[in-house]
């Protein structure tokens, strides 16, 4: 239960201090936990391999593979155009990020 003028047990000053000292850890940890993924490399696919795309934590695609067969000519034109969107995307997405 709280104490007689509400809120917390032991609450305070001192109480306080150690609450801010725990959210400035977290921030700096959230922070480095953010480098971290933005230097790594995700791959992924689609289409039993015939789509892999390679991005970073930070949302930059890297490279678009794109392997198929002519019987999939319809599917690969709508890929390309997909592709093409992502591209303009990350275009857009880094002049965004520059400017913040």
């Amino acid at each position: 239960m709280g104490n007689k003028y509400g809120g917390f047990p032991g609450g305070g000053f001192g109480n306080m201090q150690n609450i801010l000292k725990q959210a400035q850890k977290m921030q700096a940890d959230m922070e480095k936990k953010q480098a971290e993924l933005a230097n790594k490399e995700i791959e992924t696919s689609a289409g039993g391999g015939a789509v892999v795309v390679k991005a970073t934590g930070d949302k930059v695609i890297k490279e678009i593979k794109n392997e198929y067969h002519r019987s999939m000519r319809i599917y690969i034109i709508k890929c390309n155009h997909l592709i093409t969107y992502y591209l303009v995307y990350n275009n857009k997405y880094r002049k965004v990020k520059k400017k913040t």
